[in-house]
């Protein structure tokens, strides 16, 4: 029996669903992995908007350029304007990559199919291949959708430590990629557009760059992103008044939004810690509400801060400025 890694048992799916599988006229195999693709990958509704999202104002115009505009006024995009059938993300780790994905999925109204390579590897021979094709077959059969493989460049290096797996994997993608080249724009309800995400981008294979035409730049937030940032992850938080977001902002320059994420964490559990440092040998269960309960200090994010260094070095950084110069979009 084949077992394909990440998935476990045939997923039971709703009718609908079945009645796709049964259209398709897929083999027993063929049906199985479906219904796993459907039950596991498919996210009808990410639950991610723009508004969500903090900043990255240039990152979002040319993804509501690039996606959403084409799902608006179709007969606009045709020709030389048709639109994109590949979009790239680059930045660093915990930038918000993923994040703009599920958005543009909602503000497009699209199915979302969330790949990783894991989903995509399988131990037994051409499953990884059958995998992909099934993938594509049904983003077709439920347009609008939006394939998004996250770390793609797991998928699709051009280093030399590549297995054979992962060649037979990349090529099968790059063969469907061309598939929806080919496919007629002339009703945006059947779009389907490929959507990959990188933290390096300088190792993807170039014949899979060149069919991400949009390259896009997630970079590290900026003061005003920092602060609106912090903004929402502390919004359910008391504060005591020495506290400042725009200076806390200002401390938090270099860090990732994952990063200051952390950091504001970090500072929310500082009064437990120090009320378990003084009373070592109590019970958590009988420790008083107001204890726990106090507003977070200034002192308290200036130890979380020492406690949480930023993961994005800026030698990391300018390499991304430096490749986004080269081959990113404007």
């Amino acid at each position: 029996m084949n077992h394909v890694v990440g998935f476990s048992q045939d997923k039971p799916i709703n009718e609908a669903y079945e009645a796709i599988l049964k259209k398709l006229k897929l083999d027993p195999d063929e049906k199985k992995l479906a219904r796993n693709i459907l039950s596991e990958v498919l996210k009808e509704d990410t639950g991610v908007k723009w508004t969500h999202i903090a900043g990255l104002t240039e990152a979002k115009d040319l993804l509501h350029e690039a996606i959403v505009l084409p799902s608006i006024i179709p007969s606009y995009f045709d020709k030389l304007r048709r639109p994109w059938k590949g979009v790239l993300l680059v930045g660093p780790p915990g930038t918000g990559k993923t994040m703009l994905a599920k958005a543009a999925a909602t503000e497009t109204s699209s199915n979302f199919f969330n790949i990783t390579s894991s989903t995509l590897t399988s131990k037994w021979y051409g499953d990884s291949e059958k995998l992909i094709r099934l993938l594509f077959l049904l983003a077709k059969e439920l347009a609008p959708s939006i394939i998004f493989f996250d770390e793609v460049d797991s998928m699709c290096s051009h280093r030399a430590t590549s297995t054979d797996v992962t060649r037979r994997m990349k090529s099968e993608l790059l063969c469907q990629m061309d598939g929806l080249a080919s496919v007629s724009n002339d009703d945006a309800t059947k779009a389907v557009l490929v959507l990959g995400a990188t933290n390096f981008p300088w190792d993807l294979d170039e014949a899979f760059r060149r069919r991400l035409e949009k390259r896009i730049y997630v970079p590290i937030p900026d003061l005003a992103t920092r602060v609106s940032l912090l903004t929402i992850f502390l919004r359910h938080e008391r504060l005591d008044g020495d506290v400042k977001l725009s200076d806390l902002a200002q401390q938090l320059d270099g860090y990732s939004s994952a990063d200051i994420n952390i950091v504001c964490r970090d500072a929310a559990f500082m009064n437990l810690r120090r009320y378990m440092t003084r009373n070592p040998k109590t019970d958590m269960r009988d420790i008083p509400d107001k204890e726990l309960d106090k507003p977070i200090s200034k002192e308290d994010f200036e130890t979380a801060i020492r406690n949480c260094p930023k993961t994005v070095r800026p030698e990391d950084a300018e390499r991304f400025t430096e490749w986004i110069q080269l081959h990113g979009s404007k």
